[in-house]
């Protein structure tokens, strides 16, 4: 008599329980995978904006520490002398709450400028040649950010105090104006002036920082890099 051989192999169920099972592992990989890249994409964006919104701060503000410097004593002393205006050493020419124009010097022109605006959420710059003088409404203004990163909706530079020490001992009371400009002075004088920048950007464009969360603010006091120091004498 003949012997049959039963024939090996996955029958049906076996077939459709592998391939569920199959299935649901590669769902599952596919799943975990969009995850990490999504992850892995809203940190790069979140970096990008951390990056450009300090990138902005620290120019501007680098700017506002610059500004004010004449190139060289003589000069200041001759302005000085001259207006008897101490206060447009570090002076934001423009008035408007989105704009900033500030004096600054190089050695061949003290009186150079450079000015930041906010115009349509994207930050702008503008600066001048030697001995132009600038506006906020007028001029070629690059901008230094983008919408595809930040909308700014926020950019003041507000005037803060000057303040007059004695430069041989700072911690002696604070001088007059009149102390530090008149046409004489018994006392070495040191001036000082302090700014505050304001800065504020959305990743979406909202109305104003209030109206979204994950805003990107600073408000921070600036003093020009080197502040002036002015030698006693007689006029």
């Amino acid at each position: 008599m003949l012997a049959h051989k039963q024939a090996s192999g996955f029958t049906l169920v076996e077939l459709m329980i592998s391939l569920a099972i199959g299935s649901f592992v590669a769902l599952s990989a596919v799943t975990y995978f969009m995850i990490t890249f999504q992850a892995s994409l809203n940190t790069q964006t979140r970096a990008a904006r951390t990056t450009e919104f300090t990138r902005t701060e620290f120019v501007i503000s680098s700017a506002i520490r610059r500004a004010g410097f004449l190139s060289s004593t003589g000069n200041m002393i001759s302005h000085l002398q001259a207006t008897g205006d101490d206060n447009t050493f570090t002076d934001v020419i423009s008035t408007s709450t989105d704009c900033a124009i500030l004096n600054f010097g190089t050695d061949t022109d003290p009186d150079k400028q450079v000015g930041f605006k906010r115009e349509n959420n994207v930050m702008k710059t503008l600066i001048g040649a030697e001995g132009e003088v600038l506006a906020c409404n007028s001029g070629s203004w690059l901008p230094i950010t983008s919408t595809n990163a930040l909308f700014y909706k926020t950019f003041s530079i507000t005037d803060g105090d000057t303040r007059y020490y004695n430069a041989d001992d700072p911690n002696l009371a604070i001088l007059s104006p009149a102390a530090c400009t008149g046409s004489s002075r018994t006392t070495n004088c040191l001036i000082t002036k302090i700014w505050t920048l304001e800065l504020c950007a959305l990743p979406t464009d909202a109305a104003s920082c209030s109206d979204e969360a994950g805003s990107y603010y600073t408000s921070i006091t600036i003093a020009p890099r080197n502040p002036i120091l002015l030698g006693a004498w007689s006029g």
